[in-house]
């Protein structure tokens, strides 16, 4: 898929569907010369090692953030266009109005960022800002004035990421829990209702990937004396991406219930045409095969209908839970369980 719908309009990201037109063995290679030449070309003009790996730190998870968003976009676009809701697909992207006002609001919170992290790593609120005066200039290295601008601006870049991430999983949360209202509630087939639990599922698994990295950034950056400061860093946007995971699950509750619905209405309309009423059957889902059904086949439906499991987890899904989610998210609780513990105990 070259066009993520979800993305576009967004301001600043117009070139990411440009950029997934360039063939795969292209990508990844264009974007590690392009770090390495950001980190690279500080370090030959005098740079320290421990800057640059802080900035490469920056851009790396920044880069992850991105892929998370779209990732999420062209799951959403394409469980949509295979489950039957290929004209909710355009929900997904932001209005320009939208778009402008989560632009301005990530670039604000960017700019908090930058004085969060200079606060916790330097101890000196302000000295993001210096980079706009004068002085910074006559006292600093050229070499590391481009990696504090490159950290300045990976760090706006990464603000506005999150503002958007929220919007589109605002959107997302929002056009399934209504898909789900409407969604056709097939007995026969109920596993097409799974649609609704790969969007939590979705989210959680790259939520576990991404807060790994977290993990892995944190040892990084406790080698080189900075543990205390990346861990009150990073818990923040980990603790929050963690919690976004909890509105994903409502779509499912409400498919459960819609199926506990059906079911009710199913086994009364069985029951009726049982007792002797089959024109109960014309409000039943197999209404159009019901003149077929005698007594013990009535009997047998009813049983089948009864052993229905209501939840939209089955098969692939369930297997998806407890053999490839819960063992790293298990391994991730002990890790931030271990960094609580090294940094307060």
């Amino acid at each position: 898929m070259n066009r993520v719908t979800g993305i576009e309009g967004i301001a600043g990201l117009g070139w990411v569907n440009a950029f997934m037109t360039w063939p795969a063995a292209f990508r990844l290679p264009f974007i590690t010369l392009l770090t390495l030449m950001l980190i690279g070309v500080p370090l030959s003009m005098g740079a320290e090692a421990n800057q640059a790996i802080q900035a490469l730190l920056s851009i790396v998870m920044t880069g992850a953030l991105l892929a998370v968003l779209v990732i999420l976009a062209t799951g959403a676009e394409k469980d949509l266009g295979t489950w039957g809701g290929g004209d909710l697909i355009e929900k997904l992207a932001p209005s320009r109005t939208s778009s402008q006002i989560e632009t301005a609001l990530g670039l604000l919170f960017g700019l908090a960022t930058n004085i969060y992290f200079s606060e916790l790593f330097a101890g000196d609120a302000g000295e993001s800002l210096q980079l706009l005066s004068t002085g910074y200039y006559e006292t600093t290295g050229t070499g590391s004035i481009i990696l504090e601008w490159v950290l300045f601006l990976v760090l706006m870049v990464t603000g506005v990421l999150v503002v958007h991430l929220i919007g589109f999983c605002r959107r997302q949360i929002a056009l399934c829990d209504d898909w789900a209202r409407t969604f056709n509630i097939d007995l026969m087939h109920t596993d097409e209702c799974q649609v609704f639990t790969m969007q939590p599922m979705r989210y959680l698994l790259i939520t576990v990937i991404y807060v790994s990295l977290n993990i892995i950034v944190y040892q990084v950056l406790a080698a080189l004396g900075e543990g205390d400061a990346a861990f009150v860093g990073q818990m923040p946007l980990v603790a929050a991406m963690m919690i976004c995971c909890i509105p994903f699950i409502h779509p499912v509750g409400v498919v459960r219930d819609r199926i506990a619905e059906v079911k009710q209405a199913e086994i009364l309309s069985i029951r009726k045409a049982l007792a002797g009423d089959r024109s109960a059957l014309e409000q039943s889902q197999i209404a159009h095969i019901a003149d077929e059904f005698s007594a013990p086949d009535l009997m047998m439906y009813e049983q089948y209908v009864k052993d229905i499991w209501e939840w939209p987890i089955l098969g692939y899904v369930q297997r998806l839970l407890l053999y490839v989610l819960l063992p790293p998210l298990a391994w991730i609780l002990a890790a931030l369980v271990e960094q609580v513990v090294d940094a307060y105990v």
